[in-house]
């Protein structure tokens, strides 16, 4: 019987060989991870995409049981710089609605158009109907922040979710009828305890609360614009110290997704305090998981408004 050899690799190849298993190993989880990526979830309900936080809420509140929702800005992330990625578009493209803040919100709002365009999918602003403020010719995005105006997004939400499954309209008014309820004691509840605080000036990161402060006849004063898109320079930071300490103003406000080094630089100074007050373009991981929402956030920020202007001037 012939001995058999063993046959040995000649020690050239081995990094040849090494180097096929591994790129054939990368090469499928890469294939796998695309293939997740790109899969709408199985679900035999409708799937609806939101571009931010608060339209993702709203949807779960009004569309309950009846619809898968997802959020496409990652928790955390900053709204006005998000950009979806080739692997997202195509999973839009498998979905039912995409539900978009508008106003400017979205920057990549026309090239998702222009790459979904053969698709079916329904695409609805929710800002219709929203008398829009402009700052400098530039629309104001951020008006979930007034009650009233959240009720508008709700409305369009409802009416886009009835167009995408008209058998559970009935179910859809149901859900709407308690978010707008709740929307109507939030703002009793606003406007009860804003109007007898004294104070009416808030030190805000950047121009988010023009929406709420229009609402309840407040002044806000940003460190930054509408988009938080520079530090403010050394001259702002002046201004606004020498503001607070003239109408001797106690507190500021801070953003959780921003770096708060400048209130704290600025109350260091003035011996103001720092306080937070939530814009709710994102929530954070932490936030998600302590079950935080749109309302509790709102009256969060109601809690903090309250401390900050019931001290007079």
């Amino acid at each position: 019987m012939p001995k058999q050899t063993l046959k040995i690799v000649p020690l050239i190849l081995l990094p040849i060989l090494v180097i096929t298993f591994t790129l054939n190993i990368s090469g499928c989880a890469l294939k796998e991870r695309f293939s997740k990526e790109t899969t709408v979830p199985d679900s035999s309900l409708p799937v609806v995409y939101t571009s931010i936080y608060p339209l993702y809420d709203f949807t779960k509140k009004i569309g309950g049981e009846k619809v898968t929702v997802i959020n496409i800005t990652p928790a955390g992330a900053e709204p006005h710089a998000f950009e979806p990625s080739p692997q997202l578009l195509a999973k839009l493209s498998q979905a039912s609605l995409f539900l978009y803040n508008g106003a400017g919100m979205e920057p990549y709002l026309e090239k998702l158009r222009a790459t979904l365009q053969e698709s079916s999918l329904l695409m609805v602003e929710a800002s219709q109907g929203i008398n829009l403020i402009k700052d400098k010719e530039e629309r104001d995005p951020h008006f979930w922040l007034s009650p009233t105006c959240a009720l508008t997004m709700g409305q369009n939400i409802l009416q886009a979710l009835i167009r995408i499954d008209p058998d559970n309209q009935a179910y859809y008014e149901k859900n709407f009828q308690t978010f707008a309820e709740k929307l109507r004691e939030l703002d009793q509840d606003y406007k009860k305890t804003l109007t007898q605080c004294p104070g009416r000036k808030i030190i805000v990161t950047h121009q988010a609360f023009n929406y709420l402060c229009q609402e309840y006849d407040l002044e806000q004063i940003p460190l930054m614009g509408l988009h938080a898109e520079a530090e403010p320079t050394p001259g702002k930071l002046k201004e606004i110290s020498i503001l607070i300490e003239k109408e001797k103003i106690k507190y500021l406000f801070s953003e959780a997704l921003y770096s708060p080094k400048t209130a704290a630089t600025i109350a260091r100074e003035t011996g103001a305090t720092v306080l937070q007050l939530h814009p709710l373009g994102s929530l954070n991981e932490k936030e998600l998981q302590e079950g935080k929402d749109y309302f509790r956030i709102m009256r969060e920020n109601l809690q903090n408004l309250q401390q900050a202007l019931e001290i007079a001037p």
